[in-house]
């Protein structure tokens, strides 16, 4: 047997145990407990390779427990009794059940953020839990060993003194803890007494796995149901390499240097946003701005992480992700900073319906719902008006500020494969010192997905390009005032294509990686400091769409905030 590589041990441990090998999401894995380490992490490999040096025992599960066992304790560097388990939820729950039977008392707290972990126990802020600890009648309390200040640390010490006086169990839940934020068990490196250690399915590189090391006397406490034997050989495996390698400060390494690349988003977007805690363990501080809360902007994160399989709460950094996917997190986090300033730009904007559909088209619901004005900021020197078949979008000649976007779109929802054609004429096109830009979009409802075929005039000169979710394709110098430009999706891709008056297609580039949403589609100019003069006419916009079947409500007709 040759074993070259990680996945072909995986995959010999798998044959001879004979079960399927284990087939991994392949998202970011930075859920509430993302796995420590990827079971093709060759470090893993190598220590799979023990299990594999000798035959696999008859009954696997009964020989690996006590090596499992032994491997966590010495890790870990404690003595006690380890209960194993598939789920953390259900073996904590019986772990509870067990100290209020042995105590006689009824009520467990849950100190936060643990309080997803028992659903039976009472969830407890750090001060209410030692006034509730005080009355004695306590059988338990969890809690998480994660502090973020010298002040967390002293009151998680106030919390585990005031149980041990109360003769109340103590139970660690290290299943995002233990290896990420220290080299082994967070709750010892806190100097915290606890009487348990509860790890989870994160130690055993995702696979259904659960541990309670029992630090006091031990319990009369038993697994319903035990890891399967490809799992203990991971969690074993995976405890052999924390014990060996500073795993812990490779993730705090991992976990600054995501915290500085956002820290770099947010200032070049303006957001008001850090990541806090413990860096492999981070979390979302974002401040209401611009007239939106805090909630609002935190659920526009959470949209966009979620599109790579992150959370947006509280996240694991995973050791997988930068050995196999490096820097995606950075480039998600990315993205939902750029999403934020966007959604300011909307809330700070004026949006109105009102204007009519003065293109020819066959689509009477189209027709119907008209076209909506866009404007930002709110009080901008633009105007957009609609008037024999064509709509202009004219900024005013003086001083913008730090940037002006405004146009038209059209506010029907448009479902699957599209092809848009919008014919053009510029009738004054001069930048001033920086730059301007006129095009004709498509984009979902959430923005997180936004493409263009459109021109540029600057110092450099006037040249027409495509724009693929803030991505340019390299641009072609133009020089006639009007033209065409067209926008198609097919599938997953989106191309744009200009035609300059008179002249042919010229295709301004493609992505292979379009969203498949639903979207709107436009057209807008924008520029930034000071305007010459900019006026546009869309003269004809032109769909072969299908609309999806469920539409917002029309837009409504609101008043021009300008002259309020």
């Amino acid at each position: 047997m040759s074993l070259t590589g990680p996945a072909s041990v995986l995959s010999e441990l798998a044959s001879r145990l004979g079960v399927p090998p284990p087939n991994y999401d392949p998202s970011l894995g930075t859920g509430v407990e993302g796995p420590l380490l990827a079971a093709d992490d060759p470090r893993v490999a190598e220590a799979l390779r023990v299990l594999l040096g000798a035959a696999i025992p008859r009954d696997p599960g009964a020989t690996w427990a006590p090596l499992v066992a032994s491997a966590l304790t010495t890790w870990l560097g404690v003595n006690g009794r380890v209960v194993l388990g598939r789920d953390a939820p259900t073996l904590l729950a019986a772990a509870l059940a067990d100290a209020r039977a042995r105590l006689r008392r009824d009520t467990v707290l849950n100190l936060e953020p643990s309080a997803q972990r028992a659903a039976d126990a009472l969830p407890m802020e750090r001060a209410d839990a030692l006034a509730r600890l005080a009355k004695g009648d306590v059988a338990a309390i969890v809690l998480e060993p994660r502090v973020e200040t010298a002040a967390d640390a002293a009151d998680l010490a106030a919390v585990v003194a005031g149980a041990r006086a109360g003769g109340t169990l103590v139970i660690a839940d290290e299943t995002r803890t233990a290896g990420r934020l220290h080299a082994g068990s967070s709750a010892r490196a806190l100097h915290l007494d606890v009487d348990a250690i509860l790890l989870g399915s994160s130690l055993a590189c995702g696979e259904a796995f659960a541990a309670l090391i029992e630090l006091r006397p031990p319990s009369s406490l038993n697994a319903d149901a035990p890891p399967t034997p490809l799992a203990l050989a991971l969690a074993r495996a995976s405890a052999l390499v924390l014990a060996q390698h500073p795993v812990a400060a490779e993730l705090q390494a991992m976990g600054e240097a995501l915290a500085r690349a956002f820290g770099t988003s947010c200032a070049r977007e303006r957001i008001v946003a850090e990541l806090i805690g413990p860096p492999a363990l981070a979390r979302f501080s974002i401040a209401p701005q611009e007239g939106v809360a805090t909630p609002v902007l935190h659920s526009h994160v959470g949209v966009e992480l979620e599109r790579v399989g992150a959370q947006a709460s509280v996240w694991c950094v995973p050791h997988a992700l930068w050995s196999r996917q490096a820097g995606e997190l950075a480039r998600a986090l990315d993205a939902a900073i750029r999403r934020l300033r966007t959604l300011l730009i909307e809330n700070s904007s004026y949006i109105s319906g009102g204007l009519p559909f003065v293109f020819a088209t066959d689509l009477d619901a189209v027709r119907q719902r008209g076209l909506g004005i866009y404007r930002y900021p709110k009080l901008g020197p633009v105007d957009v008006t609609a008037a024999s078949s064509r709509v202009r979008i004219a900024f005013a000649k003086g001083p913008l500020g730090e940037i002006v976007s405004s146009g038209f779109f059209v506010p029907t929802r448009i479902t699957g494969d599209f092809d848009v054609e919008a014919d053009y004429e510029l009738l004054a096109w001069s930048s001033g010192p920086d730059s301007a830009c006129f095009g004709l979009f498509f984009q979902n409802e959430l923005s997180t997905g936004r493409y263009y075929a459109q021109r540029t005039i600057d110092r450099d000169g006037d040249r027409v390009l495509g724009g693929f979710d803030g991505v340019l394709t390299k641009a072609q110098t133009v020089r006639p005032r009007a033209g065409t430009f067209r926008l198609a999706r097919v599938g997953s891709v989106v191309t744009a294509w200009h035609r300059a008056a008179g002249g042919a297609w010229y295709e301004l580039g493609h992505t292979a990686t379009a969203t498949s949403d639903d979207g709107i589609l436009g057209a807008k100019i924008w520029s930034k400091v000071e305007c010459d003069g900019l006026v546009a006419e869309v003269a004809a916009l032109r769909l072969r769409v299908t609309l999806a079947a469920t539409q917002s409500q029309l837009l409504p007709v609101r008043p021009d905030p300008r002259r309020l």
